[in-house]
């Protein structure tokens, strides 16, 4: 069965997430990991034609991927079509944010995750300025990356999977995410998920299938 590693990351490129699974023993190739940054391009190339300026508040990676999409990434000073956003390691202006906002058709997130994990500890994701813009902005983003359906379809797309499992381990991204897509879903318990967590969740939020870790794929 082809295997794909889909991902909210969109700071890293897929070559080098690849790179990182060889490391720990996993023959992985780059075609086989799905990234924010593609998503993103994939739906904005879904809605857009090839040339459409976009203006990109992000790391050069999502820059990166929505250049080999077709897209033209904006330089300051000219006036976009669409607003593409990802995490970035620089500051980001607010003002330059919501004027862009006030410009463009539509805005497009690679996730809205509000805290990522780093070595140093967890540290604010990208989520936490979305909800700031929408609060300020009164607009709603397209999001690309999980609990959003789009990452997963792309996903599923490029295995040519017709009955995909999507496996994760936190209810809130990797489950809901498989939800919103239509898709089965393996909830692996090697995350933060407890057993408690899952049995107070509606019905409608728990996964398919539950099992202590990826062992179960042995069988």
């Amino acid at each position: 069965l082809p295997v794909m590693f889909a991902t909210n990351n969109d700071t890293r490129t897929s070559e080098e997430i690849a790179a990182q699974l060889n490391g720990m023993g996993l023959p992985v190739d780059q075609r086989q990991i799905v990234t924010a940054p593609q998503a993103t391009a994939t739906l904005i190339a879904q809605r857009y034609p090839p040339g459409t300026r976009v203006e990109v508040h992000g790391a050069e990676t999502l820059s990166a991927v929505l250049r080999t999409a077709g897209m033209l990434v904006c330089d300051p000073g000219e006036t976009p079509t669409v607003l593409a956003q990802g995490l970035t390691s620089l500051p980001h202006d607010p003002c330059l944010l919501i004027s862009a906002l006030e410009m463009v058709d539509r805005w497009f997130v690679t996730n809205a995750d509000l805290v990522i994990i780093r070595q140093s500890g967890p540290m604010p994701g990208n989520g936490v300025l979305v909800r700031e813009l929408q609060a300020l902005t009164h607009r709603s983003p397209i999001i690309a990356g999980k609990p959003a359906p789009h990452l997963l379809r792309v996903a599923a797309t490029r295995a040519a999977a017709r009955r995909p499992l999507v496996i994760g381990d936190q209810l809130d991204t990797d489950i809901a995410a498989a939800r919103a897509a239509g898709m089965a879903s393996l909830l692996v318990m090697t995350g933060l998920c407890s057993q408690a967590m899952i049995e107070d969740a509606p019905r409608c939020a728990r996964p398919t299938y539950c099992a202590p870790d990826l062992r179960v794929l042995r069988r």
